[in-house]
């Protein structure tokens, strides 16, 4: 029986905060009142030596326990936004800060989001039951249960009243992708009495979207892939008659979630240098490197700042939702007013500090395009990069996390980063050297200006013009096509481009209506890197694949315990013994893999049917990159070893 946990639309956040408080690791004494009257000024390589990977270890440990509260309504650890796990993320984080004898000002800012979760579905069509997704923010089928019909096919791409004939009333849809978005599919087929929606993909492969803003016109939407779609097509065409059963248990929901801010009860209050990392992750998995890695790195730093005095306030944020859109961030930043605006004389994000595979990331922002300052913070990482002896290489600053914000009303901003996420995203995501070294940076950034913003640009209001530079390289700031307050965005977890509308707070996969899509054509194939490169498939990151896998750990795995079990004890030969039975059965097409990763799999990608989505060389640990490589899409593996477990790997893409 799952029992979803939301916080409730009107509760303060000592009401909402109901589930036990997580213990913190045990904090040095702290000083009385955050005053540090007799405490050292801080300074860089001091709070650096303070930096510890054992409390890193021990609280990303903490997290995963965090994640696994969710295990009950999700079937796996996740800590997305309105989970256990998420709510217990807050408390850890809370609490924490809460232990350190007021240095802090700790504050909470709630904030509206719109989330949903898709428990089971089911879709058969005549005899056959197809591959099928299901659309982000679907309501479920009625009553949260099965329902028939016939299959009707629209007309068009079912984005007018007149597309929808009267034999839909009772049916189910089919209805071509494209023109306007999937949510306003799925509204028109419920205002013409229709009880689902299945949606075409325009090309071969599966297709992946959202139906946006709730509406209570919309209907439990599926999607299916061009190559299954299209057959029906034909088929409906051709006269023939296909019954259809349907079924989605799902909720949808508009949540209250929080972003928590701390700031130092000492220190200059108008000149604050501010940093922070996202506390939520993605619904398929734990969320340990992303963004645990970099919550975690900064929690750790504001723990070890607070024996020290500060000459400048020093503030850090935890935000809710970006991995629904950047909507904590935006939220906090949105909100301030001018005044409060310019206190903020740097912004620093800090997002995945540990990848497994890891490369030390620069944001490569320049003052011709950010605003004034960014360029000094960037020179400031590489510098202490350098100064160290270790490699390091620029990424785009381009809008992909939370400090899109704050360049964007005008606060100089940068980070750093480790790259992607990896492969299953939990304890044995991380790699220990990594994200020692980039803390350390973090406190070294974190004590240069809380001591001095010598030679730093000053603030004064207006400095939103200086933003302007940015807004043109940003790939969401081009001339696209979108109507006003639409833009191009990249989500993390698909590795995809998708729509943003920065008033409403809504993101689709689909462009709104109203787009120029001629124009957002020219601008996808200038910007998006798929679609520059001649002969690319569209949506399909150059460099990359996509494939799917199913894990089996054994008690020698690096981390003996998935969300199927606490703790595994069987040998590798029983594990191997094992995944040759779901080779055999695969191989022999009783099933596909699939259809075996949600019961079978050790790996939270086990509830994406063990999709990985795209990744690329670099990405995963070495054995299993070079055998998903080394497939042709729809080939299968064999056993691949890694210190994860054994995998069967498919190549999807």
């Amino acid at each position: 029986m799952r029992a979803p946990i939301r916080l409730a639309l009107a509760a303060a956040a000592a009401s909402a905060l109901q589930i036990p408080l997580q213990q913190p690791l045990q904090v040095p004494g702290t000083l009385s009142g955050g005053a540090a009257a007799d405490a050292p000024l801080v300074e860089s390589e001091a709070l650096e030596d303070r930096v510890s990977i054992e409390n890193l270890q021990k609280r990303a440990e903490a997290l995963y326990e965090i994640a696994k509260l969710s295990v009950d309504e999700y079937n796996h650890p996740t800590r997305v936004i309105g989970s256990r796990g998420h709510l217990g993320t807050i408390n850890y984080i809370k609490s924490t800060l809460d232990s350190l004898g007021g240095y802090y000002n700790v504050s909470h800012q709630i904030f509206p989001a719109v989330t949903g979760n898709v428990y089971e579905a089911k879709l058969v069509i005549g005899s056959e039951v197809p591959e099928f997704t299901t659309m982000s923010l679907t309501p479920a089928t009625k009553n949260k249960e099965p329902v028939h019909g016939d299959l009707v096919l629209v007309s068009g791409n079912g984005c007018k009243a007149s597309d929808y004939p009267d034999t839909v009333t009772g049916n189910i849809v089919l209805v071509r992708r494209g023109e306007c978005s999937v949510g306003q599919k799925s509204e028109l087929a419920g205002e013409h009495g229709a009880v689902v929606a299945v949606v075409v993909n325009s090309e071969e492969g599966e297709i992946h979207g959202t139906l946006g803003t709730p509406s209570p016109n919309h209907v439990a939407t599926f999607g299916l892939s061009g190559a299954t779609g299209e057959v029906l097509i034909k088929k409906l065409e051709n006269g023939e008659a296909l019954d259809v059963i349907a079924y989605i248990d799902a909720d949808v929901d508009i949540i209250k979630t929080m972003n928590i801010v701390a700031q130092t009860t000492h220190g200059d209050p108008d000149n604050c240098v501010m940093l922070g990392g996202h506390s939520d992750s993605v619904a398929e998995g734990p969320g340990i490197n992303d963004d645990g890695s970099g919550s975690l790195s900064v929690l750790e730093v504001a723990v070890q700042l607070s024996q020290y005095k500060v000459n400048n306030c020093v503030r850090f944020g935890w935000w809710s939702g970006e991995e629904e859109g950047l909507l904590g961030s935006n939220y906090y930043v949105d909100s301030l007013s001018a005044e409060e605006n310019v206190k903020i004389r740097l912004f620093m994000d800090y997002d995945m500090m540990a990848s497994p595979n890891f490369a030390y990331q620069v944001y490569n922002a320049t003052d011709d395009a950010c605003p004034a300052g960014s360029e000094k913070l960037r020179n400031l990482y590489t510098g202490w990069y350098e100064k160290q002896g270790l490699n390091h290489s620029f990424i785009p600053f381009d809008g992909r996390s939370d400090y899109d914000g704050f360049i964007r009303n005008g606060i100089p901003a940068g980070g750093i980063a480790t790259g992607a996420e990896g492969l299953c995203d939990d304890l044995h995501n991380l790699n220990a050297t990594a994200w020692e070294v980039n803390t350390r940076l973090i406190a070294h950034s974190v004590a240069t200006f809380a001591r001095s913003f010598e030679g730093f640009p000053e603030r004064t209001k207006g400095v939103q013009v200086q933003a302007e530079g940015y807004a043109k390289t940003a790939r969401y700031r081009a001339d696209t096509g979108l109507p006003p307050n639409w833009g191009v965005r990249h989500s993390n977890s698909k590795n995809l481009p998708y729509y943003f509308n920065s008033v409403d707070k809504v993101s689709r996969w689909e462009p709104p209506q109203g787009t120029d899509t001629d124009r957002l054509k020219h601008y996808m194939a200038a910007n998006h890197s798929a679609g520059s490169r001649p002969g690319a498939v569209p949506g399909v990151p150059e460099g990359k694949i996509r494939a799917a896998h199913l894990l089996v750990k054994h008690r020698d795995s690096r981390r003996p315990s998935s969300w199927r079990e606490s703790e595994i004890t069987r040998s590798k030969d029983d594990a191997m013994d094992i995944i040759r039975a779901h080779e055999q059965k695969i191989k022999s097409g009783g099933i596909s893999l699939g259809d075996l990763a949600p019961t079978e799999s050790d790996c939270s990608s086990a509830r994406k049917r063990g999709d990985l989505g795209y990744f690329g060389r670099g990405d995963m640990q070495k054995e299993f990159e070079d055998a998903a490589f080394a497939l042709k899409p729809g080939e299968l593996s064999a056993v691949i070893e890694t210190a994860s477990g054994l995998h069967l790997i498919e190549r999807l893409e």
